[in-house]
């Protein structure tokens, strides 16, 4: 029968243990699910022979919820959960979010601001001898000096702002068993320095083990107090930790603080299909802890009860994305049999009524995909910007091989792709064609859901995603779609950012005269926000182009991005001031009327902004 990983003292007695190996505390409920990262590295550190429990969403403020489960043997892990919990707490325009999905009954207030850091600091003052280290999407992108929205300021490195010993960024499942022999032997810097996929620190007197540590060479970054004064060194150090961020060129990177110096080594190597086959061979449980029966449900997990993971990683590298720094642009897939297995597992539970939630990784149609030549080491950052590079693998037939056989399988009477699907290689791609009409006849269920981000050729050039042109293809396919089964009812959901740093009022408007032509008024919007680590940030902190360095406009004002999204949404009535208010600014009143060329009929009484 399979078991969860312990929670309390009376668990771990059931199981026999009166010492923990390890303890691993998250932001997140517990979910013992493949979806969870915490529960993955649970699950990997169980199957290495290690003794592991999980404290999740201690109190702050309470010494106990962070010693419940006593000292470990070895070492504590600590995450912020499967979100950045700066991003779960507050708003774009930074107010303090209601809800929280990844908690039961959508409580908010249980994850701290900077979660991994706070945990980190919190068990070294209860615990100062046991080791500890940073894991998960949070730590990831924070693994370097980086620039924060909430505060607006240049922060530090995780590791350098609190006691931690190591930080495991991406997914860790190689480097965190590493980590934990590593600390279990004593072998200190020696060992660490040889673990990929790790940032760990060296005192500033010894710096002359670094060439010891690493004999092929390190590059270093610019220091904390370069970056911190000059934007011109934050652009440096950024495109350097961007150009090593390859497991087959990429060196270790150090930078420089008062006391000490942040080493990173070179990012893990792709999981191999039969090392991610394993990871969903683990025995989870696939259900959040009962402890959470009677507070509510917990809307991320209901999300991905049953999707399926077919791949991880890549390689679009879009400006705005953490998924390229934190995954990698490697694709790692499963084989077509673990994931049938999988769907076996599902039809076994009572529970489950034959819908798959989604098929699919960070893009859906990567699967199978990817450079033909990874171990040469690119020096190419994009890999589909400004066109495809020649080494990537576009082939669809793998993929669509699984989705046939998925809807094959008796038991399934709908499936989802709901991670969404890259179209800008669709239309060239072996079996591009035939994935489009599957996806659009099958796998959207009347409800297709696109991601263009932008339609200006001036933004899309900065977000690197999609060119007009591919959006105007797509949706080109969609209308004969249509046309040809006007029974099945299909409409488009658009997903578009507001004020992405190179994005003018006037680019703002070229998405609403985009809508108004194509009669879409239901579209999705994003407010940016400046995550850590990522392209767009750099723009939006340095008001320079990472490749260019070339100065970039920034929409900053409360005002100018409330206005940007007012004329994504133009057509809602208490949008109308707004419109209006941007239309005067542009002089494209002649967009105020009766005419259908217009967005707004009449000029509101009263303009007054929140």
């Amino acid at each position: 029968m399979k078991t969860f990983l312990p929670m309390s003292k009376y668990e771990m007695e059931r199981l026999g243990w009166d010492q923990l190996d390890i303890i691993l505390i998250t932001g997140d409920a517990y979910i013992d699910h493949p979806s969870y990262g915490v529960a993955i590295i649970g699950r990997i550190l169980e199957k290495a022979g290690y003794k592991t429990g999980i404290i999740a969403q201690p109190e702050p403020g309470r010494d106990f919820d962070f010693s419940q489960l006593g000292k470990p043997r070895i070492m504590f892990g600590v995450t912020a959960g499967n979100n950045d919990s700066m991003v779960a707490n507050y708003s774009p325009n930074k107010k303090v979010r209601k809800i929280d999905n990844f908690t039961p009954g959508r409580i908010p207030g249980l994850r701290p601001d900077r979660a991994a850091l706070f945990y980190a600091r919190r068990i070294k003052q209860i615990f100062p001898d046991v080791p500890v280290v940073m894991g998960g999407l949070e730590a990831s992108m924070r693994r370097m000096a980086h620039y924060d929205f909430w505060d607006d300021a240049v922060r530090k490195a995780f590791l350098a702002d609190c006691g931690a010993e190591v930080l495991v960024y991406g997914h860790g499942e190689q480097a965190i068993v590493e980590v934990a022999r590593c600390f279990e032997r004593g072998e200190g810097l020696e060992g660490l320095a040889k673990i990929m996929g790790i940032c760990f620190k060296i005192p500033d007197n010894r710096k002359n083990d670094l060439e010891y540590l690493f004999p092929n060479g390190v590059v270093f970054l610019p220091t904390f107090e370069e970056i911190f004064q000059d934007k011109m060194a934050f652009l440096r150090s950024f495109q350097l930790e961007t150009y090593h961020h390859d497991p087959f060129r990429g060196k270790p990177l150090v930078q420089a603080y008062p006391t000490n110096m942040v080493v990173q080594t070179p990012p893990p190597l792709p999981l191999s299909t039969a090392e991610f086959d394993e990871i969903f061979h683990l025995p989870f449980t696939r259900t959040p802890h009962p402890k959470y029966r009677k507070i509510g449900a917990i809307p991320a997990f209901e999300t991905v009860k049953f999707s399926l993971t077919t791949h991880r990683g890549c390689f679009a590298n879009c400006s705005f994305c953490v998924l390229p720094q934190h995954q990698g642009r490697y694709i790692s897939g499963r084989s077509k049999e673990s994931v049938l297995e999988e769907i076996e597992l599902f039809s076994s539970f009572h529970y489950f009524r034959g819908a798959i939630s989604n098929v699919g990784g960070p893009v859906g149609n990567m699967y199978k995909m990817g450079c033909q030549n990874p171990g040469k080491g690119c020096e190419r950052q994009y890999c589909l910007w400004p066109e495809p590079c020649p080494n990537l693998n576009f082939d669809h037939g793998p993929y669509f091989d699984l989705l046939t056989s998925i809807l094959d399988i008796p038991s399934i009477k709908s499936a989802f792709v709901a991670s969404g699907f890259r179209y800008d290689f669709l239309k060239f791609a072996p079996k591009g064609p035939e994935v489009l009409d599957l996806l659009l006849r099958k796998y959207t269920q009347k409800h297709l859901k696109i991601s263009p981000e932008h339609i200006s050729e001036s933004v899309c050039r900065k977000i690197k995603k999609y060119k007009k042109e591919d959006t105007e293809w797509l949706m080109q396919k969609i209308y004969e779609f249509q046309n040809n089964n006007p029974e099945a009812e299909l409409t488009v959901s658009p997903y578009f950012m507001a004020s992405h740093p190179g994005s003018a009022m006037t680019d703002a408007l070229q998405v609403a005269l985009y809508l108004r032509d194509h009669k879409i008024q239901n579209n999705q919007i994003q407010d940016f926000v400046p995550v850590p680590g990522v392209a767009s940030t750099c723009m939006f902190y340095t008001g320079m182009d990472p490749e260019t360095a070339e100065p970039i406009y920034r929409p900053l004002s409360h005002r100018e991005r409330k206005l940007q999204r007012a004329l994504f949404h133009y057509y809602k009535v208490e949008n109308v001031r707004y419109v209006y208010e941007s239309l005067k600014e542009m002089g494209r009143l002649d967009l105020v009327g009766e005419s259908p060329e217009c967005l707004i009929k009449e000029a509101p009484e009263i303009i007054k902004f929140d």
